[in-house]
């Protein structure tokens, strides 16, 4: 979650719906957005990544600003507002990110350019069967107005893998052009979403719903905005009769197995416990696979319970069974920061923290790390990497990082051991590593003349020379043209 006050330069080309229903609104408006941006090197974390065009379109709200996905505002370094009908440009300013929902908002540095636009109306209900309009344009203004089908509506994880959220999935063909990165999608003269990802193999785009992005603007307006809770814990189908039989529930009864507790959560504060079985939430009954019935939209998993129909701070009665005894639980719903997880999730708008020391680069390992081995680095990444990702609750406290030796630049400092990397360093001379800052603490103090680097893992350990370290240092900056050894905030 990010909230910034930078001022950009975003290109705004304004048109009015060219439909039966904007004609009866005809100050209803959508703009094209487009963005420059520039990416973070994570593998070479002293460098940025080339510039990249991005472009999509946003929807006019009220109070003068214009909503669009996260995505499209994610490490925005330029852009410009520009009408289409009059070329007039002035720069705006992004005023709201909550990447992990996936959405933005920006400001035009005038407020008078949208004044004659009125501002779109969310419909926070949609049902499968609902037909709604994907609104896109052609490049001279022409509207393309295509018609699909929502086929389903539940629980998907979002992009950056920190919450799974209620999502619209339609079945619809959206012409791919210039302003994919946002494309709204409309119902009798209503906003119900936009699209977030397209599969044009089958047809199918996922949208971020009404109930989400009212959820984030509802947060927003309230002058303090908190993100979206987590009741903290993990929980497995509970089929299996035997096992629920164990558990002092009935065979053929509903309710599922908490497998996970994440520590410091509100479900680890209220008392949850693994080995619970979870019956109900708020009077809410759930079923053995996990989900309940919602009164606006049918079975859906009950992590929708706990966030976007819940707020941070907001208490979540919980019903369950242990030891064959039924509890009652009180659980306060919690947002859960990027510092609490071991591996932060994202880091976006800023770049890597790193230390380069005998050649050795020093990094926390973070899902912006994971992700230079692409969207399937589950698979792709070094395996040790991945498993730290998948288990990092059970294998690390809160608040600590997993802190590795990514790679080896080669010098005369590291003969014999230049070609290791993904490495999870354990100590430095002796000091626990937990956190980058650790690193330069543990280095002020070699042992007999030598700094000794410990690993989980073979080789277990290595060894730079104290007294000659920094001349080293300064001969691998100058050799590999790097502008700085570490960056540390």
């Amino acid at each position: 979650m990010t909230c910034r006050k930078t001022c950009l330069f975003l290109t705004v080309a304004t048109t009015l719906l060219a439909t039966a229903a904007a004609a009866r609104h005809k100050t209803d408006a959508i703009v094209r957005v487009r963005v420059t941006g520039q990416d973070f090197s994570f593998f070479r974390p002293w460098e940025k990544k080339g510039p990249t065009s991005r472009e999509g379109l946003g929807v006019v709200l009220e109070g003068n600003r214009v909503l669009i996905t996260g995505r499209l505002a994610m490490n925005a370094t330029f852009a410009e507002l520009e009408k289409i009908d009059t070329g007039e440009k002035m720069p705006a300013y992004v005023t709201h990110v909550d990447y992990a929902v996936n959405l933005a908002l920006l400001e035009p540095a005038l407020p008078s350019f949208l004044s004659d636009m009125r501002p779109w109306r969310l419909r926070t209900t949609s049902e499968i069967g609902d037909k709604p309009q994907a609104i896109q344009f052609e490049g001279n203004g022409l509207p393309i107005v295509t018609e699909g089908e929502i086929k389903r509506i539940e629980l998907t994880t979002y992009p950056l893998d920190v919450l799974t959220l209620l999502s619209y999935r339609m079945e619809i063909s959206i012409a791919r052009n210039v302003s994919s990165y946002t494309l709204p999608i409309t119902y009798r003269n209503r906003l119900i979403g936009l699209v977030m990802s397209y599969s044009s193999d089958n047809r199918e785009a996922v949208i971020v719903p009404a109930p989400v992005i009212k959820h984030f603007l509802d947060d927003y307006d309230d002058g303090h905005y908190n993100g979206f809770p987590r009741a903290g814990f993990g929980f497995a189908s509970l089929q299996d009769p035997q096992l629920r039989r164990y558990l002092g529930v009935p065979a053929q009864g509903d309710g599922v197995f908490i497998t996970t507790i994440i520590p410091g959560s509100g479900a680890d504060k209220g008392g949850m416990q693994e080995g619970d079985v979870l019956l109900a939430i708020n009077e809410f009954a759930i079923d053995k696979f996990g989900e309940y019935t919602d009164p606006d939209f049918g079975r859906q998993s009950i992590a929708h319970l706990t966030t976007t129909r819940s707020h941070v701070g907001d208490s979540a009665i919980l019903h369950i069974v242990r030891e064959g005894k039924p509890q009652y639980l009180t659980v306060k719903l919690e947002f859960v920061p990027l510092s609490h997880y071991p591996i932060e999730p994202y880091i976006l708008d800023k770049p890597a923290e790193f230390i380069i020391v005998g050649g050795l680069v020093i990094e926390e390992l973070s899902g912006q790390y994971l992700n230079e081995w692409g969207s399937n680095w589950a698979k792709k990444a070094p395996r040790r990497l991945a498993y730290y990702e998948r288990n990092q609750w059970d294998l690390f406290e809160p608040g600590e990082r997993i802190v590795i030796l990514s790679q080896v630049l080669s010098s005369a400092a590291n003969i014999g051991f230049s070609k290791l990397k993904f490495l999870r360093i354990d100590s430095i001379n002796g000091m626990d590593i937990r956190k980058l800052c650790d690193v330069v603490e543990a280095l002020k103090t070699p042992i007999d003349g030598f700094h000794k680097i410990a690993f989980d893992e073979f080789p277990n350990y290595v060894v730079l020379k104290a007294d000659t370290l920094e001349a080293e240092n300064a001969q691998i900056q100058a050799r590999y043209h790097l502008p700085m050894l570490q960056r540390i905030e």
